[in-house]
């Protein structure tokens, strides 16, 4: 459960409809022959193909859900702004001048270079932008579900033991001990 007043991100489902797009590219590809058993890895279709499922689909599906899932893990906000949409917008533009530098490659243009390094700029600006935005959120919220924990500060002396070692070593015995008892077996009573 969400704690009041969190709010999640309103891009996940771009990022999800983004990676969609660029997983039926690539099947469109490889149902449309460009990449078969004989051609080699390095050659320019297998690339886009490559590219188009790893970062298109796979890292666009994860970073929307990761938006999704961090403010739950944390039970804080995601930076205010529209940084998630101005990743995504880089992200697929990024992606779509690595693919077509790709293709300028196997037709031997002279500007494949610099599109594949605007390619690679664009693309690294994009992963690190989500990524301090998302080490930030988790790095703040490392200590969001304290109060859940059951070795609170002064809880050891309220239960009776000498330190915290102690109850820790008395928790994981109970704990294991626990944990392997079917509890379907035991009959549960009204409290």
């Amino acid at each position: 459960m969400i704690p009041m007043g969190t709010s999640l991100s309103r891009w996940t489902m771009s990022y999800f409809a983004a990676a969609l797009f660029f997983l039926l590219f690539a099947e469109g590809l490889l149902t449309a022959g460009g990449w078969s058993p004989s051609l080699d890895l390095a050659e320019p279709r297998s690339l886009i193909i490559v590219h188009s499922t790893t970062i298109g689909w796979l890292a666009l599906l994860m970073i929307g859900a990761l938006l999704q899932f961090g403010p739950v893990l944390t039970g804080l906000e995601l930076p205010k702004g529209s940084l998630g949409l101005v990743v995504l917008c880089g992200m697929v533009v990024g992606l779509v001048l690595l693919l077509s530098g790709f293709g300028l490659t196997g037709a031997g243009s002279a500007l494949a270079g610099p599109v594949m390094c605007a390619a690679g700029a664009t693309l690294a600006v994009s992963f690190l932008s989500i990524a301090a935005a998302l080490f930030s959120l988790l790095w703040r919220g490392r200590h969001a579900h304290e109060s859940q924990l059951p070795l609170r500060n002064g809880e050891q002396t309220r239960q009776g033991f000498r330190s915290a070692g102690s109850l820790q070593h008395f928790v994981s015995i109970f704990s294991a001990v626990r944990n392997s008892i079917d509890a379907r077996q035991w009959p549960r009573g009204k409290p």
